[in-house]
């Protein structure tokens, strides 16, 4: 169905239970076009939306974050101090991300409350995605990725910059500067990060023209 009329269906269905609205946002968020965004835009005006709608919207938000709006709901579920809605927000896919959208990712880690959310088992998972944005991604644009993790004030980011680190050891060799960058991990204040770099190895010779 085209979205244009998936969407002007949608519009029509009752919204009395949360099991029904969670459905229409997530059927909504199977477009990426204008219809989609405008539509799934008009749940956010709602300040008693139910929270599972509103993970269901965060997440129905993945189509269109190619708009720099979408992002500041992103955010500001990071900093409302509501677990779920955070959690939520953890997985963004990188996949297609411009520069504005890798600054957005950024951002949108550094607000994510360590403590709460990127505990390690989490933060393993989010290693998963090191591995796909040296696919995606040049080697600058991973470059300098790496390089704001790294210096990211949130230790879970920083620990996200290791992973980027080593993916980036594997795929495109060990330079000099990666070898500082990696003795930069190694001296990190928190023992979870310092103690994974303080485990890689770098060989004793490397190409320096990698």
């Amino acid at each position: 169905m085209p979205e244009k009329s998936a969407i002007a269906l949608l519009s029509k269905t009752p919204r009395s239970k949360v099991t029904v609205m969670k459905e229409i946002v997530r059927l909504a968020g199977e477009f990426g076009g204008d219809d989609s965004y405008n539509f799934l835009s008009q749940f956010t005006k709602d300040e008693n939306l139910h929270q599972d709608v509103h993970i269901a919207l965060l997440r129905a938000f993945w189509k269109h974050i190619h708009k720099d709006e979408v992002w500041s709901h992103f955010h500001a579920a990071a900093t409302s101090g509501n677990t779920a809605l955070a959690r939520s927000t953890i997985r963004i896919p990188q996949e297609g991300l411009k520069q504005s959208g890798r600054d957005n990712l950024c951002k949108q880690l550094n607000k994510t409350n360590t403590s709460e959310l990127f505990h390690p088992g989490v933060v393993e998972l989010n290693l998963n995605y090191c591995s796909k944005a040296i696919e995606t991604y040049s080697q600058q644009d991973i470059t300098d990725l790496e390089s704001k993790f790294r210096t990211s004030t949130n230790a879970a980011v920083r620990r996200l910059g290791l992973g980027l680190l080593i993916e980036s050891s594997i795929q495109y060799g060990w330079t000099n500067e990666r070898k500082e960058h990696l003795s930069e991990y190694c001296a990190d204040n928190d023992l979870w990060i310092s103690e994974a770099a303080g485990m890689i190895e770098p060989p004793q010779s490397f190409n320096e023209d990698s």
